[in-house]
């Protein structure tokens, strides 16, 4: 059987966003995913650069109502079956070095398979 995964498996503090297991996820599901890595990309790039541009942009991203747009929070989290509040207060509660070590640790990851 092949599996598909949308990213390398999200390791350390932020291994909650990893959709729930299954064969393989679809286009639509692996770019959903994405987007939502990428705010939270943006949300801790910008805190270690010490600006509040991308940072801000992912916090909207992160409180906007908004469950209709398909690449909404809402709706990702929805899909998935995570649970709006929780995911969002995890994302905020991970520190900027416990983020950077996860980055870390899958470049590491990611040269050794």
């Amino acid at each position: 059987m092949n599996s598909e995964h949308y990213h390398p498996k999200v390791r350390g503090p932020l291994s909650f966003l990893n959709p729930p297991e299954r064969k393989a996820l679809i286009p639509e599901e692996k770019l959903m995913m994405n987007v939502l890595l990428g705010a939270v990309h943006d949300y801790f790039r910008d805190l270690g650069a010490g600006r509040k541009g991308l940072r801000n942009r992912a916090l909207f991203y992160f409180y906007s109502p908004d469950k209709q747009y398909i690449f909404s929070f809402g709706f990702i989290c929805d899909h998935f079956g995570f649970d709006k509040t929780s995911t969002r207060n995890k994302i905020m509660k991970t520190s900027y070095a416990q983020y950077r070590e996860n980055i870390r640790k899958e470049r590491y990851y990611s040269k050794i398979k």
